[in-house]
């Protein structure tokens, strides 16, 4: 077939578990099918990234939605510059967290873009068009029919929204907002001939809110180089960049609820946490005192960093596959989450992994692993033959395959 993908983000470098969703896909599917990648430059899609992909994926066709057109769209600049003001003056700001939950930022569909795609489509002469990540799903009621269309569902919307703004207390007309955008995101999911889940909790979520189209689960896998065990005691670590909204509310949890009651558990403290992932700053973070914080930034080899340290998921809301899971099982990490972290995935209690919900059950559940080397070999090796059964990147890759060949 010949395929065009219209995404938000191109996927590489690979820090990010978007990224690495579509990375893996493209790198297996490209072998079978023709693709075309359509995508707006911006700071993360950068020259250098695409000059990469290029190299890898030399029978890829790129298309590049530039700059300066975004520009020429007044909206989206004076939008840009409000937004990057309220983020120096205002980041706090209640209306302003508010804001960012519920208007998705920096992805108009102008008629400019929406004629960039449609170009792209015949040009490649496409007969399948995908497209992933949310700011992008209103494509399906602008482009040419005539062509199956397939929405990949990274994450549901409206279960991030909701969940994100449950801690806000949210006001009667953020509540109509809320039922306003969802109503309209099950229309356009609607409007596609199939649509791609990663999980099963979220094709179940979809069904129970009125999603009548085709919905296929498809899993997405990682290529994280599986590691042999090696124990690693006391440090602990988080995986994930500072873009993702869920991963700055987990962080801020974690070091402000979770972290400071672990000696309430043992007398045997955490050394060091380590959080890996481009964009964090110590600025932002509050200060901790009983351990010791370290920002790795983007590690291109975790398993130089992390493997057989304690893998920290706090992942409280959003919706989706958590690739850092699947990374920490890879790395032989043992693995301590909420059960929203571990939504959608084989991973067991006691078995694969400890689930954890409340703050002071996370930080026994942690202090468990700081002391038991067994109890931490276990769920590491456990994890790890889960993952090489269920999510290895060929048996994902198939399961997409199959879901074409049904479309």
């Amino acid at each position: 077939m010949n395929i065009v993908i219209v995404t938000s983000l191109l996927p590489f470098p690979l820090n990010s578990g978007g990224a690495q969703a579509q990375y893996n896909m493209i790198e297996y599917l490209r072998k079978r099918h023709n693709l075309a990648l359509a995508y707006p430059q911006n700071a993360n899609n950068s020259t250098k990234n695409l000059a990469e992909l290029k190299i890898r994926w030399p029978d890829v066709k790129f298309f590049r939605y530039s700059y300066s057109a975004q520009l020429s769209h007044l909206p989206f600049a004076y939008e840009k510059i409000v937004r990057a003001l309220k983020l120096l003056l205002m980041p706090n700001n209640r209306s302003f967290k508010t804001e960012r939950i519920l208007k998705p930022y920096g992805y108009p569909l102008t008629q400019k873009f929406i004629r960039f795609v449609q170009k792209t489509i015949n040009k490649h002469e496409a007969n399948l068009l995908q497209v992933e990540f949310y700011p992008y799903l209103g494509l399906v009621d602008k482009v040419n029919p005539t062509i199956k269309t397939v929405f990949v569902q990274h994450e549901i919307r409206f279960v991030r929204n909701e969940r994100m703004m449950s801690d806000l207390s949210p006001t009667l007309k953020e509540q109509n907002m809320m039922q306003e955008q969802m109503g309209e995101e099950i229309r356009l999911l609607n409007t596609y001939d199939a649509i791609v889940t990663l999980t099963d909790v979220d094709c179940h979520i979809l069904k129970e809110h009125g999603v009548s189209s085709p919905i296929f689960v498809s899993p997405a896998g990682i290529n994280t180089p599986i590691s042999n065990y090696k124990d690693q005691p006391g440090n602990a670590f988080f995986i994930g960049g500072f873009g993702h909204a869920p991963n700055q509310e987990g962080i801020l949890w974690l070091l402000q609820k979770v972290l400071p009651l672990v000696r309430n558990y043992s007398a045997k403290t955490l050394p060091e946490f380590g959080i890996i992932g481009v964009g964090w700053k110590k600025s932002w973070l509050p200060p901790t005192t009983t351990f010791k914080l370290r920002l790795y930034g983007f590690v291109d080899n975790l398993g130089t960093v992390a493997a057989g340290g304690i893998m920290l998921v706090p992942i409280l809301s959003g919706s989706g596959m958590r690739m850092k899971i699947l990374e920490a099982a890879a790395l032989s990490m043992p693995i301590v989450t909420t059960s929203v972290g571990k939504e959608g995935l084989d991973f067991v209690n006691e078995v694969h992994c400890l689930v954890a919900d409340s703050p002071q059950e996370f930080a026994y559940a942690t202090t468990r692993l700081l002391n038991d080397a067994t109890l931490r070999r276990k769920l590491a090796l456990n994890a790890q033959a889960l993952l090489r059964s269920k999510y290895s990147v060929g048996t994902l890759a198939d399961v997409r395959q199959q879901i074409y060949n049904k479309i």
